[in-house]
């Protein structure tokens, strides 16, 4: 009976944590929001105020015609990047949006470094989705709920002609609490930093996980 209270207790505590994970979540959530907002103020403000000056300038003079060509040369990329950050980070904020009352956790990693291995034991899957050493398995980013988590899991990185895993696998980036990356002991591959490094850029929570192969049919000298 002991046991059973406490067990209640700490899956009591479990989801209050997870209650509190979504608020705090909604509150960053709705600060984001208005920082996206007051930037794209100042941008349009400063976009305006270079177009109003290349239009004040006279057009007598050679210097002057640089000049000109140059402010509205700063004008146009104003233009462009003001555009393409704000279209990124709007979609970001969607992407986040979206799942704020679900803690997610994503698996990431290179190929055959045993993502979907983890993510079956977790989930008590039938093992239908693993692969067995020879190539990637996961192709496509695969969503799954364990425990109340939302558990994604990403093709791996590093397979021949991988680009595109890789670009699938950071899709989910944005939308993600904490990243679990998977490092196997048979070898790190340079892939492997490479996805590192792209993470550390995405300023989320990293977790690395080293898992230890073993052939269980071979008896352990």
């Amino acid at each position: 009976m002991t046991d059973l209270i406490r067990d209640l207790r700490h899956r009591d505590a479990y989801h209050r944590a997870l209650r509190q994970c979504a608020h705090v979540a909604r509150e960053e959530f709705e600060v984001a929001a208005r920082a996206l907002h007051d930037a794209e103020q100042i941008g349009q403000k400063l976009k305006a105020a270079v177009a109003a000056v290349a239009r004040r300038v006279p057009t007598d003079g050679a210097a002057v015609e640089d000049a000109r060509a140059r402010l509205q040369e700063l004008d146009a990329k104003l233009e462009t990047t003001l555009a393409d950050s704000l279209r990124a980070t709007n979609a970001a904020l969607n992407a986040k949006q979206n799942v704020l009352s679900r803690f997610t956790v994503t698996l990431f990693g290179r190929t055959m470094a045993g993502k979907s291995t983890i993510r079956e034991a977790l989930t008590r899957g039938d093992g239908a989705t693993i692969g067995k050493g020879a190539q990637r398995t996961t192709r496509d980013v695969r969503e799954y709920v364990w425990n109340s988590l939302r558990i994604i899991d990403t093709p791996g990185i590093g397979a021949y002609e991988g680009d595109e895993d890789r670009a699938q696998a950071l899709s989910v980036i944005d939308e993600t609490d904490v990243v679990l990356f998977l490092a196997s002991s048979d070898g790190v591959q340079e892939e492997s930093f490479k996805g590192m490094r792209e993470l550390r850029q995405q300023n989320k929570p990293l977790i690395f996980v080293l898992n230890v192969k073993r052939d269980l049919e071979k008896p352990v000298c």
